[in-house]
């Protein structure tokens, strides 16, 4: 209560119920089933909210709107935008006709009064917000991120207003300002690279599942046993970290080498960045076997040169679309013994991803029994790819890494899937390199993985193996919303907000506010660069 959390809530609770009456006062003066209709929509949205914070941590906000406006949505994240159209119709139409057959005790009320009281009540939560933000309270942001529908003012200009008020707040270290320079184009790493020997340059094949979680090989090694007795020959980390929960953000960083802090600027430019186009630039010929189209945010344009050659596959689920990519990655293996360049192949899987083969399931089976048989099901499919790149007679060595790009959770931490929050389940996946270099420094997340590759290809002279901190990315639409920097000194956690990045620890000695700190202008400096 001290630093503003309960009384905000109160606040904001009390008024979205006097928004509520206002609004219902004014429609049903235009006529009563209107006013049904906003109660039957108001109730839809208010349950729909409390669905997806309870099982996801998510909000019904933009973001989560646009993951119903992305391409292939039904096999994503099981409801697209057309089923929620066709569940928000339905709800209308029975509460309209309720509401047509029952009868309710009618308050009269000033409109008026209503009125005063939503804009006091109103204008009190936003003083409150404010003030606690000013005065350093860091949890009032993580109950801003829990109350549905809030909105506030930016930090810096309600920053501003208050230091007329109370005296300049100070430096902060725990801010930071969006660059104004978005529209300048980034440099290509391949024009800052050393030409490449082709004829000695091996064949690389990324494998990339959607889901996987490296948790369950750690309990249940046996699940996957052609992944794990291919990693015995190898190198195989069961420890890596996706450095992002989510799909668009982990693919970034594992081909640019960067967190997501630039994955706005690199979508609204013209040309891709990164590994791929970078190795097409020099000499590579790039495809891909896709089982579901890698569209989402931009991302195949972002990371994709523009001759690629994209199969996506077709199937009638998520299990059928694997079997494809298997096949087509394995043709294009087959043909790597006759052609003159080298190759760089990635195939995308996605039966890991949800729902995770539930029409091929037996009946009853739980979402974490189904992940498990779709883990099994991958680990068949890598299985042909191992006897393929066996069979191959090509001359050229074959690089080949597999991973995933976000791992899943099934209420290990109180929330499903994934996208929400920075825990092991949503960020540690499966690792593991084929035919590299015995000497080579592994990379111990997708930051590294880029530079692993390129110092592969002599691109890159080889990096002493040192561990730099960690740092994790939690999901977004367009940049994270939050960092945990992960040192000797423990896991630092932050809330980014809309340019400000604020720790989410409480702080009790001077030395733990030291720390922390520390950590934040570490991490400051590292969201700068990678920007």
């Amino acid at each position: 209560m001290s630093e503003g959390g309960f009384v905000l809530s109160l606040l904001h609770g009390l008024f979205l119920v006097l928004g509520f009456i206002l609004v219902s006062i004014l429609v049903r003066r235009l006529h009563s089933v209107f006013a049904d209709a906003l109660l039957g929509f108001i109730a839809l949205l208010l349950i729909a909210e409390l669905a997806v914070q309870y099982f996801t941590a998510l909000h019904v906000n933009w973001f989560l709107i646009s993951l119903l406006l992305q391409p292939d949505t039904d096999t994503q994240i099981g409801f697209s935008g057309e089923y929620a159209l066709l569940v928000v119709i339905a709800v209308l139409a029975a509460v309209i006709w309720t509401g047509r057959k029952t009868h309710a005790w009618l308050i009269s009320v000033r409109p008026a009064l209503v009125l005063a009281a939503a804009a006091g009540v109103f204008v009190t939560a936003q003083w409150v917000y404010t003030v606690a933000y000013f005065d350093g309270a860091a949890h009032i942001l993580e109950t801003r991120r829990t109350l549905p529908f809030f909105w506030a003012p930016h930090p810096y200009r309600s920053n501003k207003l208050l230091g007329y008020v109370f005296g300049p707040r100070g430096d902060n270290p725990f801010s930071i300002a969006h660059p104004q320079d978005d529209k300048q184009p980034i440099a290509n790493t391949s024009d800052q690279i050393p030409s490449i020997d082709l004829n000695n340059a091996p064949n690389i094949l990324l494998i990339v599942a959607d889901s996987w979680r490296a948790k369950d090989l750690v309990e249940s090694p046996e699940i996957a046993p052609h992944f794990m007795r291919a990693g015995a020959s190898g190198y195989l980390s069961l420890g890596h970290s996706s450095v992002s929960n989510c799909t668009h953000f982990s693919m970034y960083s594992l081909f640019t080498g960067k967190l997501a802090t630039g994955y706005g600027r690199s979508r609204r430019l013209t040309e891709p960045v990164g590994l791929l186009p970078t190795l097409s630039a020099v000499g590579f010929e790039v495809s891909t076997a896709e089982s579901v189209a890698m569209d989402w945010y931009n991302l195949s344009d972002m990371i994709l040169p523009a001759d690629a050659e994209r199969v996506v596959a077709n199937g009638e689920d998520n299990y059928e679309t694997d079997q494809h990519v298997t096949r087509s990655t394995v043709k294009k293996i087959e043909t790597w013994r006759h052609k003159e360049k080298p190759q760089l192949h990635l195939a995308f899987y996605q039966g890991t991803h949800y729902p995770y083969h539930e029409g091929r399931a037996r009946p009853g089976a739980t979402n974490l029994e189904r992940y498990k048989m779709a883990i099994t099901a991958l680990d068949t499919e890598l299985a042909v790819i191992f006897s393929a790149l066996g069979a191959n007679e090509a001359q050229r060595e074959t690089l080949v890494i597999i991973t995933s790009d976000h791992g899943e959770e099934f209420l290990d931490e109180g929330v499903v899937g994934h996208a929400s929050r920075l825990t092991e389940e949503q960020v540690t996946v499966p690792f593991m390199v084929l035919g590299g270099s015995p000497h080579a420094a592994v990379p111990q997340s997708h930051i590294g993985v880029r530079d692993f590759i390129m110092t592969e290809m002599g691109l890159l002279s080889r990096p002493e193996q040192t561990q730099p901190p960690q740092i994790l990315a939690n999901c977004d639409y367009d940049h994270p919303n939050g960092f945990a920097l992960l040192t000797e000194q423990g896991r630092f956690e932050f809330i980014y907000d809309d340019g400000y990045l604020v720790p989410t620890s409480d702080t009790s000695t001077s030395q733990e506010k030291n720390e922390i700190a520390k950590a934040a202008k570490k991490l400051l400096r590292v969201i700068t660069e990678a920007r």
